[in-house]
């Protein structure tokens, strides 16, 4: 059996499964089943392997572990004669669950639930002044092809088709005197965050100085004390007992 073929009957039992426990199956990927259950999120990734074993399947397993804050919930799929390499306890640590197949019964059984988890969002770090920059870029594109396009009218037209023209340059103008103004605000408000963060490191550092200049000052003895042997002895056998 050709693997195209494996992995489409593999698909129609997940299905037929997926729709018996009311699970809604929202995409179909080479060997990924996507899918809603309520307000969670699935996802079920059938294993294919002509001989399995525990290093194929741990491959698979590291693949799901990378997936795993994407989606509430993450199934691998896996023939039932291949359940013998999974390691059950991993399995649990990183909340994978375990769906198996049998293809000549045509059973999918899930073996291990797959706990529901809250998925998670990884951000790009995001440069705020290089999507300012290119922002006034693109106006000032703008307003400049404009300024173009009107030297080129001016060449062409008379002193009494100008008034217009001049309503336009007026327009520009404030245009671009409101971009500036903008782009003034955009400086203070970056400029308040970096003192904010400033800030905080000054504060630190202050604390460290402090810390730094506390001294421990030795404690004020009578005169008669300073200096006197038997004070040492007697500490010694204090200590001794």
């Amino acid at each position: 059996m050709s693997k195209i073929i494996y992995i489409s009957r593999v698909k129609e039992l997940i299905r037929r499964w997926c729709f018996d426990k009311s699970i809604n199956i929202t995409e179909l990927k080479d060997r990924d089943i996507i899918a809603e259950e309520g307000n969670n999120t699935v996802l079920i990734r059938i294993f294919y392997t002509e001989i399995p074993n525990e290093e194929i399947i741990l491959r698979e397993i590291t693949y799901l572990s990378n997936e795993r804050h994407k989606y509430n919930k993450v199934y691998i799929a896996i023939p039932e004669d291949a359940k013998m390499y999974l390691d059950g306890k991993l399995l649990k640590d990183i909340g994978i669950g375990v769906l198996t197949y049998n293809l000549d019964e045509g059973i999918v059984s899930e073996v291990l639930t797959s706990p529901a988890i809250k998925t998670s969002i990884i951000l790009p770090n995001i440069d705020i002044e290089k999507i300012i920059d290119k922002k006034i870029e693109e106006h000032l594109k703008n307003i400049y092809l404009e300024i173009e396009s009107i030297k080129q009218n001016l060449s062409k037209v008379t002193t009494v088709h100008t008034s217009g023209i001049n309503d336009k340059i007026i327009s520009l103008k404030n245009e671009i005197d409101s971009i500036w103004d903008i782009i003034e605000r955009l400086k203070i408000e970056i400029e308040k965050i970096k003192n904010m963060c400033t800030g905080v490191e000054h504060i630190e550092k202050r604390i460290e100085h402090r810390v730094e200049k506390v001294e421990v000052k030795e404690m004020e003895v009578p005169e008669f004390i300073k200096d006197n042997p038997w004070i040492e002895i007697l500490s010694k056998k204090v200590e001794s007992s």
